[in-house]
């Protein structure tokens, strides 16, 4: 798109520049969205990493309850034994 070669209308603005300055605008408000959901999401991350730190610890190892609910296969032949058991002779 060429700017218009006649005189500047009262407002200063042609149309051209008006239209050139929307699609600016847009961008920068694209932008600004993006920079915006960014943040959010880091202080998300901040949030739960401190709510992490203060609450008591929890038991890291897996239940079988948890291991059958991610869908591995649990035996219940393996119910009273443990990994490091060896079976009797």
């Amino acid at each position: 798109m060429v700017p218009p070669t006649e005189p500047l209308p009262p407002s200063g603005k042609t149309e051209w520049e008006i239209r050139m300055a929307r699609k600016r605008s847009r961008t920068a408000v694209l932008k600004r969205q993006r920079e915006v959901k960014k943040s959010e999401k880091q202080a998300l991350k901040r949030e739960k990493r401190e709510i992490r730190k203060d609450a008591p610890e929890q038991e890291l190892v897996a239940t079988r309850e948890d291991l059958a609910g991610y869908g591995f296969p649990i035996d219940e032949s393996e119910e009273g034994e443990t990994s490091d058991s060896t079976p009797a002779e």
